[in-house]
């Protein structure tokens, strides 16, 4: 480690030192509209030598500043290039008289287009490749105006579905969902339900980071970063989107945003509300047991459920001056879910002969509240306003309250008391975050610091129920408090070097953490402490035609989240309870990934990754004394994941485009559990293919296939599936509305997810059975009226180092 630094620092003092010494000259500048206001979002400059007609570049540049360097004395034509507006074209005389030409503020004007009338120049690219990220494109997807962002998940490099719907980067469910490079308590309770919730028609790209520079925080598990981008309203006056969704299931979801600009004040909203009533599912359990002694068990039974989701999002904006701008967020979501299963439980002896059985009432409600607030301030100097100093503030809030009653009939030979279970559970995260930015001739060094402090809670009770009196028996009541503080302090320092075709970002990352851990009911308590240094880098070459090949490695580390933590056991399955480990350590993942790229008439990307971990976070499941089978985490082992993956983007005509994405791997995992070492490997992958094809008036046709292999866990398995649908869509009123049907798996009624696990005490498999043929329906309108833009933060907070599930 210390070797490596060394070098870095080599590499940094050269670099700049050797920059100081060449005979280039360059030019800067300000791009900004008519309204005299800084351009905000992406342009490209092209640069043509008039004295040298073999020299040529092109820059793509993510805001109003821009600056060319590398440039020899002579005259040379700069062409901005830019949405919305018309091509500025100047020409430039660059001498020796000073370093860098001062080309002030150049004005850029509007194309004249009403709002309903769209002109395409041309197709952007479905997926793009930068030194440390993919991004997919939403706003390029036709399919987005009327689709849930996690049916456009299933579009993204890298990122599959498993049987359950769970998001999986890598084939790892380890990774961190931010939006806008922040995090949200809205993925506290998963990403499934949140992306079922969230239109895609508000989101601008998805950037799937596999290799986190390091600026980002070092937690983030072996899958690294799913970024959303939301749409920036680059528009002044206001603009809005309504939409809204139904399905065959029981589904229904509306959404609405909106951005208002006035002067130097900026306001943006957004929010959604989905609403499910799930139809019937099955289940049927069985389980084998070897030791200590021969018998069996087996469920079968149905469960029914509905749930209300909601969220809105807040941003407001202030421009104080040239330099200076301010911004807050506010963000509230929360979500009340119900269930009812009807479970009939039968267990046996060795013989074969029935031991007991009972049936089971099962009545579980949720209810869940996220809060989060933020305030950032932006300063640009004023000699050079790609200097910067972002001071922020974030505040994050969590709470969830469980209630489940499990009722039991029909009893034979079963004497256990009935039950009621309490769980009120949360988070609290606080974060205070400073960055500097200086860009040199050759290179742009980042640093800063920051602190989040992390406070999570358990409380909870399970009561005795007595059927008779239909009274909880309260002088029997067994509870458990649990309180977790944890405090990161962490400095940075990324360096971004460019050379010609070359690119290096390289950096380290220190972070101190300190945890206190209290089980305030049994007097009981944890303390750690440590110290942990993170190298990150990444190398880029691109060529002048489209092509590229990028290299990366980057260490992460993984918190375990509440949710892994909370030593609430849940009782609500009798034969199956599963609990947190509030005893977990951090795991750091070592991550190499190597891509090649070429973004011609076919976008194509290839590559190579390899990820390996010590003391992995597990989901390890045993017997108990009573013949109870018990799910927990612990710190189990080793795993090793070498995996390839393929995205091709490419348009068979003019109306007819085609995307296909799939990734193959090979999983080495092991671990213990208690003295017995577990092992387990295989190949995992998944293939998913789109064809698009738009026809006169407005119309649009889509086919979607896909199909995902067996996902493998240290003990066990979860089984393949396959997905398909067909899609029509159709805009009108000059695109202003746009209508959308889907047929999702026409040849498949149900879909039927099974776990198997197998260890030296017994064998077990989990059948479960759902609808999954399904129409959706889809409406979208669009409105505003546009005149000016909102300016955003260039910087924010962006806590992503807990583990998600």
């Amino acid at each position: 480690m210390k070797n490596f630094l060394f070098t870095i620092s080599l590499l940094i003092f050269y670099f700049s030192s050797n920059a100081q010494i060449k005979s280039t000259f360059g030019v800067r500048g300000n791009l900004i509209g008519p309204d005299n206001a800084n351009f905000i979002g992406e342009f490209i400059l092209s640069v043509k030598s008039i004295n040298n007609p073999l020299f040529k570049k092109q820059i793509v540049f993510k805001n109003s500043l821009f600056r060319v360097d590398s440039l020899m004395k002579g005259q040379y034509e700069l062409s901005f290039a830019l949405p919305r507006y018309k091509t500025k074209t100047i020409i430039v005389k660059i001498d020796s008289r000073s370093r860098f030409t001062e080309l002030g503020n150049v004005t850029v004007e509007k194309e004249v287009i009403k709002l309903n009338e769209v002109t395409v120049i041309a197709n952007k690219p479905l997926v793009t490749q930068s030194i440390d990220r993919l991004a997919y494109n939403v706003s390029a997807d036709p399919q987005a105006k009327s689709q849930s962002l996690l049916e456009m998940v299933r579009k993204l490099p890298l990122v599959t579905l498993n049987a359950d719907d769970e998001v999986q980067i890598n084939g790892s469910s380890d990774f961190k969902i931010l939006i806008n490079g922040k995090p949200s308590s809205l993925f506290n309770r998963g990403a499934k339900d949140a992306f079922k919730n969230m239109p895609a028609n508000n989101i601008a790209k998805i950037e799937i980071i596999t290799t986190p520079s390091a600026a980002n925080d070092a937690e983030g598990g072996s899958g690294g970063i799913l970024n959303i981008v939301t749409v920036k309203k680059d528009t002044p006056g206001y603009t809005g989107n309504l939409s809204s969704a139904a399905n065959s299931l029981g589904e229904q979801r509306l959404s609405a945003n909106i951005a208002v600009k006035r002067s130097k004040l900026g306001l943006s909203l957004d929010g959604a509300y989905l609403n499910q009533n799930s139809p019937l599912s099955s289940s049927d359990n069985y389980r084998l047991t070897y030791s200590p002694f021969k018998a069996s068990a087996s469920q079968q039974g149905s469960v029914s459920s509905d749930g209300k989701l909601s969220y809105v999002n807040a941003e407001l904006s202030y421009e104080l001056n040239a330099q200076s701008l301010v911004s807050a967020t506010v963000g509230v979501n929360g979500s009340e879910r119900g269930k009812l299963a009807d479970e009939h439980f039968f267990e046996y002896g060795g013989n074969g002969l029935l031991l007991d059985s009972y049936r089971l009432k099962n009545n579980g409600e949720s209810k869940n509240l996220g809060l989060d607030m933020g305030l950032n301030y932006q300063l640009a100097f004023k000699k050079n306003k790609e200097q910067l100093l972002i001071a922020s503030y974030k505040y994050s809030s969590f709470s969830n309250s469980l209630v489940n009653g499990l009722y039991s009939t029909e009893r034979y030979n079963y004497n256990n008391d009935d039950l009621i279970q309490h769980n009120k559970f949360g988070s609290k995260e606080q974060t205070i975050q400073v960055n500097y930015i200086q860009p040199l001739k050759i290179v742009n060094i980042e640093t800063g610091i920051k602190f989040i402090g992390r406070n999570n809670k358990s409380d909870f009770s399970y009561t005795p129920y007595n059927p008779l009196t239909g009274q909880e028996q309260t002088n029997n009541i067994v509870t458990n408090n649990y309180d977790y503080t944890q405090g990161i302090f962490s400095f940075f320092n990324s360096n971004q070097f460019r050379f010609g075709k070359y690119g290096i970002q390289a950096g380290f990352r220190i972070e101190r953490t300190d945890i206190d851990a209290h089980f305030t009911s049994v007097g009981t308590a944890l303390k750690q402490q440590y110290n942990t240094v993170i190298p990150a880098v990444s190398i880029q070459w691109k060529s002048g035609s489209g092509t590229g090949v990028t290299f990366g490695y980057t260490e992460r580390i993984q918190r375990p989240s509440i949710n892994q933590l909370n030593p609430f056991v849940d009782k609500s399955n009798p034969l199956y309870f599963t609990s947190g480990n509030p005893a977990l350590n951090p795991v750091r993942h070592h991550s190499l990934d190597l891509n090649y790229t070429s973004l011609k008439k076919a976008s194509t990307i290839i590559g190579l990754n390899y990820i390996f971990s010590n003391n992995t976070i597990q989901n390890l499941v045993s017997l108990t004394a009573d013949t109870v089978t018990f799910s927990t985490y612990q710190n189990a082992g080793n795993s090793k994941n070498l995996g390839t993956y393929l995205s091709i983007n490419y348009p068979l005509s003019s109306k007819m485009s085609l995307t296909i994405n799939g990734r193959v791997s090979h999983l080495w995992i092991n671990g213990f559990l208690a003295t017995r070492l577990y092992n387990n490997q295989g190949f995992q992958g998944s293939f998913y293919t789109n064809l698009n094809y738009r026809f006169l008036n407005d119309w649009r046709a889509s086919a979607n296939v896909g199909t995902y292999s067996k996902f493998i866990t240290l003990q066990g398995s979860q089984n393949a599936y396959t997905f398909s649908s067909l899609s029509v869509s159709k805009d009108l009123f000059k695109k202003k509305l746009s209508l959308s049907g889907t047929l999702n798996n026409p040849f498949q009624h149900y879909r039927y997810a099974i776990n198997r696990l197998t260890t030296d005490e017994f064998i077990q498999e989990a059948n479960y059975r759902n609808d999954y043929r399904r129409i959706d329906f889809g409406l979208s309108y669009r409105f505003g009226k546009i005149n000016g833009s909102i300016k955003k933060n260039k910087k924010i907070i962006d806590n992503d180092d807990l583990k998600d599930n």
